[in-house]
């Protein structure tokens, strides 16, 4: 004997996942962090200054840690290239809170 649902509403997504928009009058302030540091320079103002303070930012910390030294490359080997990583992290009192990460291009860093 097949089973049958009794249920009513069977087939009917719970409304937690409906797209339908309630108050469509509601202003949507969303800052998507930058891909590349190219993409900086079309932000707003206050907006480059943020990311530019959070890679000096990341720099001094760099620095302090002494993680890079300068250093001449040998010729027969490859030279790993860097690139920004940005990421846009809330605090617990909602302020946006400003990170950027120099990794190694070509590697991933969490």
């Amino acid at each position: 004997v097949p089973r049958c649902s009794k249920r009513s509403t069977k087939g009917i997504p719970p409304k937690r996942y409906s797209w339908q928009v309630k108050n469509k009058h509601l202003l949507c302030n969303v800052t998507i962090p930058p891909e590349k540091f190219s993409d900086i320079k079309n932000l707003r103002e206050e907006e480059q200054e943020k990311w530019y303070e959070a890679m000096q930012v990341e720099m001094d910390s760099l620095k302090r840690l002494k993680v890079f030294t300068p250093a001449k490359p040998p010729e027969n080997k490859k030279v790993i290239g860097t690139r920004w990583v940005y990421r846009i992290k809330k605090k617990p009192n909602c302020e946006s809170l400003y990170k950027a990460r120099l990794v190694a291009q070509g590697f991933v860093q969490c």
